[in-house]
């Protein structure tokens, strides 16, 4: 009697207190959890943890923990067949990317793909009455990979030494979609000289520094809007 009278005179303030105690740590522990799995899952984040998944192994237990659980599965068009089996995860879709270097450019690639090498492959998507590729569909698709090769963008792999640029790819992809289905069609894609010296080529002839060669198909020019202002349309 005289130990439960002790305890309840002298010892239970002290056992209530390191209760409390005990119960605000708790609190606060979940709370720093739940902190950090909402900060490095968020998309913003994503692709620096990634990249440090792979490069750092003291980082690994700490991806793979389940309070920062990232997601890593690629996502796929079940829905299109003809996708080559080689285009392994869909980055980015529809995204405005602009550069200043090498040469200013601005663009918004339908899809970018990584392909099973790593590397950056635009897609580009055309609605025509067959499935058809042309010189401008080549130029479009050379000037997403010069912009993909140095544009920054929350989505893109960082470019972590500067000077440096992404790996793309030397090829990219125009998707005819034509009244028959979808068709795939592989592009070779153009240098970054060549991409730089057309875009030079086509500021210059904006300013009127130079010329342009007229075209040996005379039925371009039937359809041109600007015919009645060209010299070339002569005749024609």
């Amino acid at each position: 009697m005289s130990i439960i009278h002790l305890y309840l005179t002298h010892f239970w303030p002290m056992a209530l207190v390191t209760l409390l105690i005990v119960v605000a740590a708790c609190v606060v522990l979940i709370g720093l959890m739940a902190a950090l799995s909402t900060l490095f899952t968020s998309h913003r984040l994503q692709p620096r943890w990634r990249y440090r998944r792979r490069r750092h192994r003291r980082y690994r237990w700490f991806c793979r923990s389940r309070y920062l659980r990232i997601r890593r599965k690629p996502r796929r068009y079940p829905n299109d067949p003809g996708r080559p089996a080689h285009l392994r995860a869909l980055i980015i879709t529809e995204h405005d990317l602009r550069i200043d270097r090498p040469v200013p450019l601005m663009g918004r690639p339908d899809e970018v793909y990584r392909d099973e090498w790593g590397a950056l492959v635009p897609v580009d998507t055309k609605t025509r009455k067959r499935a058809a590729v042309y010189t401008s569909d080549c130029i479009q698709l050379s000037a997403y990979g010069v912009l993909l090769a140095y544009a920054r963008h929350r989505l893109l792999p960082r470019i972590l030494v500067p000077g440096r640029k992404r790996r793309v790819a030397t090829y990219g992809y125009i998707r005819c979609v034509t009244p028959s289905g979808t068709r795939w069609r592989r592009v070779d894609l153009m240098t970054e000289a060549e991409v730089i010296r057309l875009t030079k080529r086509r500021v210059a002839l904006e300013q009127g520094r130079l010329t342009p060669n007229p075209t040996a198909k005379a039925w371009l020019c039937r359809r041109c809007a600007y015919r009645s202002q060209c010299p070339f349309s002569q005749g024609r």
